[in-house]
């Protein structure tokens, strides 16, 4: 590293991936990294993973001096795959993929998504405790009062429409 290249963030998939290729970028830029490219996969279909690791396979032929980073969604998948890819110095996984220093790492870096992210902030009730107070029970003449929804044919069309009225 050390040329002067900037980072290339190559998207796969979806728009949140895009949104996400932009936030790296950033984050790229803050971290200082340099000559290096970022896929950013979608496992949606199994074509969208052919056509990343064939741009992952491609980008290693032509550019042997860049470190090639893999993130998204089918790389936290399949991590091993993508890491065994000639070239792949890094793999992240979603969860790691936007944080701080994260890019300047090699390996695989794929966490548990499952895993709780964070503790809860104040305890559970205890047995027999209500959280909240109990709401007033409604009979189901004042709940149909309360929202109704009304399916219609257009006869036009042939299609059904819906239509929801809110009553106070």
């Amino acid at each position: 590293m050390g040329d002067g290249r900037g980072v290339e963030v190559v998207t796969f998939g979806c728009r949140l991936n895009a949104a996400e290729s932009d936030h790296i970028r950033a984050q790229a830029l803050a971290d200082g990294v340099e000559s290096a490219t970022v896929f950013n996969t979608c496992a949606v279909t199994g074509e969208a993973v052919r056509q990343a690791k064939q741009a992952i396979r491609k980008s290693a032929r032509e550019q042997p001096c860049v470190k090639l980073i893999v993130t998204g969604c089918a790389a936290q998948i399949d991590p091993t795959s993508f890491a065994q890819l000639p070239g792949v110095d890094l793999v992240l996984g979603n969860t790691e993929k936007t944080a701080p220093g994260a890019l300047l790492k090699r390996g695989v870096q794929v966490g548990d998504i499952f895993a709780a992210a964070r503790p809860l902030t104040s305890p559970l009730p205890a047995s027999g405790e209500r959280a909240t107070p109990r709401l007033a029970r409604r009979t189901d003449a004042e709940a149909a009062a309360d929202a109704s929804v009304a399916l219609s044919s257009t006869a036009e069309s042939g299609r059904g429409e819906v239509s929801g009225q809110r009553h106070a």
